[in-house]
């Protein structure tokens, strides 16, 4: 499923009398100096995914606007616009059951991928 469309992410499979969570990581392999390292920030991500997923999240965001302005020596003015932005999630709730069915180098082999699965109860 993933080579024929990559995606990253949490998708929902059913499979007959099944259902399954799928939670996709790619992580840039140059970043993480050890594999226990990079094994060990998929899995959190993997289960933030999927708890954000099934628990939800709230979501704010702030906007800075900050402006200078800077006179040279023959008194013209130059106004100098930067602008941070600030985004926040917050998610509660714990997703046990997530096992790693794969992970994998891309295509480009700079980035590694990660995918975890868990059953999920049909009620």
């Amino acid at each position: 499923m993933y080579a024929a469309s990559p995606f990253e992410g949490v998708k929902i499979v059913d499979d007959y009398d099944h259902q399954y969570l799928i939670s996709v990581i790619s992580l840039e392999k140059a970043k993480y100096p050890s594999e226990s390292t990079k094994n060990r920030v998929a899995q959190v991500k993997a289960q933030s995914q999927a708890s954000t997923f099934l628990n939800g999240a709230t979501i704010s965001m702030v906007m800075i606007i900050k402006t200078t302005e800077i006179k040279d020596a023959s008194d013209n003015t130059t106004t100098v616009i930067e602008s941070v932005e600030s985004i926040k999630q917050n998610s509660a709730g714990f997703v046990k059951g997530l096992e790693l069915l794969s992970n994998f180098e891309n295509g480009d082999g700079k980035r590694m991928v990660f995918i975890y699965s868990r059953e999920l109860t049909i009620e």
